[in-house]
Order: structure tokens, then C-alpha cells, then sequence
């Protein structure tokens, strides 16, 4: 272009907007220029996008919310924790549960029995073991063990006095073993103190009477050798 009697060669004929250069040339996707001139179309900057060739704006369009571009981009990609399906014009949060690393055009769900917030993850290593589960991948607590929390964190063994049945323990601190009766480090079940017994089907221990006695984890009391005697609850 050139004013009316300004140019004397071609030299003097300046770029449109939306060209640059010499010779002038459309400027490409991924750059815009706003004014007349022979300098360089100029790249998008980050978080902006140039679709088309010939972008004319003072600055290249921006990204919708929840979305991102590098310099000179050409669209923009969701966020992390975000996802744009095919036909879609918007990046929609992930669900609790899944997760989309920056770029994804579906959400992934998580893992088996791990969970995450909405939007808040990223990747599958973003997703914590529930309550119950523990480690990497997680897997269910062993009888003996619980977790009380979610997280990648391994289950806890039950301290001694506590124990845990079954799989899966989601307490604070395994279940504290009856009255008269003793656990060891992450036990599945309790044993009867010394002088205490626990016939099977009962699920109390229970004082032998004198003239008996029982070890530790005895299911039944014994009675005492032939002219012998001992007091209640003896061991």
C-alpha cells in the first residue's frame, strides 16, 4: 500500500496489515500485525492464538478459561485437570475421580480404589488410595493392618492390644482386643492372658477357677495334677 503521490518505487509501497516482510507475505498462523509496515508479522504470545494466516489484532486471541498456549500458538490446550472433547469449544473440569494431563481431550478415570478431586489431577500418580488402601498401586489393607485416611501412605500395622480381622481396615487404630485378653504387632486376632480361657464358639475369656490353670491362648482350663491346688485365674 502507499499513500496517493508518496511512493517513487516500489520500495516505498509498505505492507498491509495482517503482512509482513519483503516481499510482503500473509502472516501465518500463530502470529498477528496490526499496522502498515514491512516489519515481521509477530508471534502469539503465551496464553494467545492465531488460528488462521492474515491474523490483523493488536494481539492474538486469547485463551478461553481453563485453557493454555505456548508462544506463536495456533490453538490453545485445556489446563491439567480439564478436557475438551472432540466437537466441544470448552474445557470442562474433570470429575472427582478421573484425571487429564494439560492437553487431554477425554477425562481418565483413576486407578482401582484410589479417588481425586474435581480438577485436581493430572495425572494417574495424582490419584490417592481411599481409605483402607495403601501403597502404589493400592491394594487393600491385609487383616492386621488399617488406614484411616486417603493417600499413598502404606497400611499401618495394628499396634499390640489391637487387631484386625479382615481386609480393608479403614479405623483410626485397629479394634483393642476384649477385657482379659492380648494381641501382639499387627495381629488378626487376640489371645486369652494366662489363667484366662476361651472355648471355642465363646468370644469372652474367662477366668479359670482354682484348682486349674491356663497358658497364655489357652482355649480351655487345665486342671491341676492330682493333689495340687491353685488360686482363681492362676497361669
Amino acid at each position: 500500500e502507499s499513500a496517493a503521490g508518496a511512493a517513487d518505487s516500489a520500495a516505498a509501497c509498505t505492507c498491509l496489515v495482517g503482512y509482513g516482510g519483503n516481499p510482503c507475505t500473509i502472516c501465518p498462523a500463530g502470529t498477528s500485525k496490526a499496522s502498515e509496515g514491512n516489519s515481521e508479522c509477530v508471534p502469539c504470545g503465551a496464553g494467545t492464538f492465531q488460528a488462521g494466516a492474515g491474523g490483523t489484532g493488536p494481539q492474538c486471541t486469547p485463551c478461553p478459561h481453563n485453557a493454555s498456549s505456548v508462544a506463536g500458538a495456533t490453538t490453545c490446550f485445556c489446563d491439567a485437570g480439564y478436557a475438551k472433547p472432540a466437537g466441544s469449544a470448552i474445557c470442562t473440569m474433570c470429575p472427582a475421580g478421573s484425571y487429564a494431563p494439560a492437553g487431554s481431550a477425554e477425562c481418565t478415570t483413576c486407578p482401582a480404589n484410589s479417588e481425586s478431586a474435581a480438577g485436581a489431577a493430572d495425572s494417574a500418580a495424582a490419584c490417592t488410595c481411599l481409605v483402607g488402601y495403601g501403597g502404589n498401586p493400592c491394594t487393600i489393607c491385609p487383616a492386621g493392618t488399617s488406614k484411616a485416611s486417603e493417600g499413598n501412605s502404606e497400611c499401618v500395622p495394628c499396634g499390640a492390644g489391637t487387631f484386625q480381622a479382615g481386609a480393608g481396615g479403614t479405623g483410626p487404630q485397629c479394634t483393642p482386643c476384649p477385657h482379659n485378653a492380648s494381641s501382639v504387632a499387627g495381629a488378626t486376632t487376640c489371645f486369652c492372658d494366662a489363667g484366662y480361657a476361651k472355648p471355642a464358639g465363646s468370644a469372652i475369656c474367662t477366668m479359670c477357677p482354682a484348682g486349674s490353670y491356663a497358658p497364655a491362648g489357652s482355649a480351655e482350663c487345665t486342671t491341676c495334677p492330682a493333689n495340687s491346688e491353685s488360686a482363681a485365674g492362676a497361669a
